[in-house]
């Protein structure tokens, strides 16, 4: 009987795809990442700058054209234990990240064209000098912070707000009511003479800012546009990626009202050489995308916006972008233009209300029908008890209790496939020479003695997507971030740096390996079935801590669920302790 030795290896080779598949893509990154000649990368002035401080914020706007420069985020920090701010854009030595958010105007020979049909060629940039009235802005703290740092704070605000409002992206400034607001104004004029105002507008707690341009046009009739852009580089230097796969997606993601989620490399980006993969969509975003981050530019839901993405600085800087629909002024009128700029960690819930489907840059992979429920299901018990690795044992115990009675089948499925084993031996001597015959006769005694040969490999194949759908769930969910568990374990998004849990996950699988019968005869199937409780402990020294602590749990679990249904086995005469010979 192979029973026992085609479910392991069932279980290992669905689990090398899944590794393969993820740590390829690391690899080919890390090997075009070096491989990559040196390049000087153009990136904005940062000397001539205006500072704004919020309560989640501390950002350099620069005055050439109203870039954002700079971003540090003050609810998350760069690192655990830390108190530098994470920073989220930033320009230094040969990396650059930042926003920008420009007007164009059409060109005077094409202001009679179909403005559907008119492309970024017939466009020029409206570069704009700007001026402010002073060099920092600060958002006043909250009076009732009470000691409580600002991610604890924030958490508590929103949910005293309405929940369910959803903020809309509205063309017009409502100006700060009380302190929980703050507008930052900067004031240019063109060379044809046409007065910008640009204005970023910062709400209490809010990942959001809403960049306008009120524009007064002194000038000839045109039309307007604006234009909001990321521009990242292509190589991060400062990127550090698990060796196997425990990085997760970087790149472009965008979303249109033809097409709810797309994504796209940073490096098929960067081999674009004009505004390519351009989509027309009423609304829409467009947002570059890491590790438990995320900036997009959210356009207006009542216009018709297009989306873009190119490359430049020889490929090695990516740009996506999305332009309004752009609209006529006379001389002597007044309008405003408005997108909206999200940058922050990726909470669902917040990011729920801003935007159709930019929570989907919560990337679970292939699998997120089933990691978002996972997910849902870890935040609920952790309102219940407020420690994720409590909540990642309960979640694994509700998971593992759900799947006892698939368990069960799978240990019935294997007592009664050795109690067969002396039977198919003699099918097998008596049919050596007729490979057809043997197989009909293998199908009868299995239909006679109700047998499903694949009853033990089932619940594997069913644990499988669980695992990955978990180990997603545990890579993406920002919560997880420098979350502590108990004692050493002080970041469950990281390994386990003392690397107690994969040692103890592998004793637990070697004691399963223990009890579990088996009738493996050949010496090297032997070896290769005791390597692996090592193979494994080794490949979960770089997983996150919350993922091999899942596992171990996991284990422990199935060990107790093998003394109960080894138990309730032998009172049916079905033996699980000694082969049969």
């Amino acid at each position: 009987m192979q029973q026992q030795r085609n479910t392991v290896l069932i279980m290992l080779v669905l689990f090398t795809v899944f590794m393969f598949f993820t740590w390829s893509g690391d690899k080919n990154a890390a090997i075009q990442a070096k491989n990559q000649p040196e390049v000087t990368i153009q990136a904005p002035k940062t000397d001539n700058v205006v500072k704004v401080s919020t309560d989640l914020y501390d950002l350099e706007i620069g005055l050439d054209n109203g870039d954002i420069l700079k971003a540090d985020l003050k609810d998350q920090k760069q690192e655990i234990d830390s108190a530098e701010n994470f920073h989220l854009l930033r320009i230094s030595g040969n990396f650059k990240y930042f926003a920008s958010s420009n007007l164009v105007s059409a060109k005077q020979e094409d202001q009679n064209i179909d403005p559907t049909q008119q492309t970024s060629a017939q466009f020029r940039y409206m570069n704009v000098k700007y001026s402010s009235e002073k060099s920092s802005y600060v958002m006043s703290k909250p009076q009732d912070l009470d000691g409580r740092d600002i991610q604890e704070y924030c958490s508590v605000y929103r949910a005293s707000r309405n929940p369910d409002q959803k903020t809309t992206n509205k063309d017009s400034i409502n100006p700060p009511s009380d302190n929980s607001s703050l507008v930052v104004t900067l004031t240019g004029t063109t060379s044809d003479g046409i007065s910008v105002n640009k204005i970023f507008a910062f709400e209490r707690c809010s990942h959001e800012i809403r960049v306008s341009f009120e524009v007064s046009n002194l000038s000839q009739p045109l039309r307007i546009a604006q234009i909001s852009s990321l521009e990242q580089s292509v190589n991060d230097p400062d990127l550090n990626s698990g060796m196997f796969g425990t990085s997760a997606y970087r790149g472009m993601a965008y979303s249109t009202s033809d097409t709810k989620y797309q994504k796209e490399s940073f490096t098929d980006i960067g081999e674009l050489k004009q505004p390519e993969n351009v989509h027309s969509s009423k609304g829409g975003w467009i947002s570059m995308i890491q590790h438990y981050f995320v900036a997009a530019w959210i356009g207006a839901e009542n216009t018709s916006n297009t989306i873009f993405s190119y490359g430049k600085d020889g490929e090695e800087t990516a740009v996506v972008g999305i332009r309004s629909q752009d609209i006529a002024i006379n001389p002597g009128e007044k309008a405003t233009l408005s997108n909206i700029l999200w940058m922050g960690p990726k909470d669902i819930h917040e990011m729920k209300k801003v935007s159709p489907h930019l929570e989907l840059t919560v990337d679970y992979g292939w699998l997120s029908f089933l990691s978002i429920w996972l997910y849902y299901a870890l935040e609920f018990i952790h309102q219940v008890f407020p420690n994720w690795g409590v909540a990642i044992i309960i979640l694994t115990i509700l998971v593992r209790s759900l799947m006892y009675p698939l368990t069960k089948k799978q240990y019935v499925s294997m007592a009664k496939m050795r109690i067969l084993t002396p039977k198919m031996n003699e099918l097998k001597e008596l049919y050596k020479d007729d490979r057809q015959k043997l197989s009909m006769a293998m199908m009868e005694l299995y239909q006679k003695e109700k047998v499903n040969p694949l009853g033990g490999c089932l619940p594997i194949l069913i644990q499988m997507p669980i695992f990955i759908a978990l180990y997603w769930t545990f890579m993406e969910s920002t919560e997880l971030r420098h979350s502590a568990f108990c004692l050493w374990i002080q970041d469950l998004s990281a390994y386990d740096p003392y690397f107690v849990l994969p040692i103890l996950m592998g004793v637990t699988m070697l004691l399963i390996q223990k009890m579990s019968p088996t009738t493996i005869t050949d010496p090297m199937q032997k070896k290769i079935m005791m390597l692996m409780p090592i193979i494994f402990t080794g490949l979960f020294c770089t997983f996150p801590a919350g993922l091999t602590l899942y596992w171990l749990v996991s284990n422990i679990f199935t060990i107790a669920q093998q003394f109960v249904i080894f138990r309730a086995l032998e009172k049916k005469g079905l033996s699980m302790k000694n082969p049969v010979k």
